[in-house]
C-alpha cells in the first residue's frame, strides 16, 4: 500500500470516529427532548412569545422531528463506528515490513537455477559480488559463449547485471543465494 493510501485511509478512519462521536452526542440531545415530550424550554419560550395558540402544534413537530433526527443519528453514528473500526483493523503497510519483502526478495532459491547458473552465482558472491566477464570464464572454466548465455540467463531472471567495462563486461550479482 503506497503511503498516500496509507494516510487517506487513516485520514478517514479519525474522520468517522470523529462523526460517530457527533452523532452519539445529537442522539442524546434529541433523546433528551423526545423524553420531554418535545417540551423545549429555549423553542417554547420563543414560540409561546408570539404565537401562543401554535404551542401545542410546535411541540408535537418537535416530537416528531426528535424522534426522526434521534433515529437517524443513531444509525449513522453505528455505521460511522463500524466504518471507523473497519478502516483500523486493514492491514497497514509498515517499512519494517517492507524491509522484510525487500530481504526476502533479495534472495533466490537455489532449487530454481540450473548447476551451471549455481555456479556462476557462487563464484560471483566469493570474489564480492561483482567480477569482469573475462575473469568468470577464466574462474569458471566454462567457454566464453557458455558464460555469455549463463548471463544471459541469469539477467533475465534479474539475479544478476551485466555493465559495459572496457573490451569486457562487469558481471554485478544483484541477488545472492538463500542459506539453506
Amino acid at each position: 500500500m503506497k503511503q498516500s493510501e496509507t494516510k487517506f485511509q487513516s485520514t478517514m478512519m479519525v474522520l468517522s470516529f470523529i462523526y460517530s462521536g457527533i452523532s452519539l452526542i445529537l442522539f442524546i440531545v434529541f433523546l433528551v427532548v423526545v423524553i420531554k415530550g418535545g417540551n423545549v424550554l429555549i423553542f417554547n419560550r420563543f414560540i409561546t412569545a408570539k404565537y401562543p395558540h401554535i404551542e401545542s402544534i410546535t411541540t408535537q413537530l418537535i416530537y416528531l422531528m426528535s424522534w426522526v433526527t434521534m433515529v437517524l443519528s443513531f444509525c449513522s453514528g453505528i455505521i460511522c463506528l463500524l466504518c471507523g473500526i473497519a478502516l483500523h483493523n486493514h492491514p497497514k503497510v509498515h517499512i519494517e515490513h517492507k524491509e522484510e519483502k525487500k530481504k526476502e526478495s533479495n534472495e533466490v532459491d537455489s532449487d530454481l537455477l540450473m548447476p551451471e547458473e549455481k555456479k556462476i552465482v557462487e563464484i560471483l558472491q566469493n570474489n564480492d559480488n561483482s567480477m569482469t566477464q573475462t575473469d568468470l570464464v577464466k574462474e569458471s572454466g566454462f567457454t566464453k559463449v557458455k558464460i555469455h548465455r549463463i548471463v544471459k540467463r541469469l539477467e533475465g531472471k534479474k539475479i544478476l547485471s551485466k555493465y559495459s567495462y572496457g573490451m569486457t563486461n562487469r558481471i554485478k550479482l544483484e541477488r545472492k543465494l538463500k542459506d539453506e
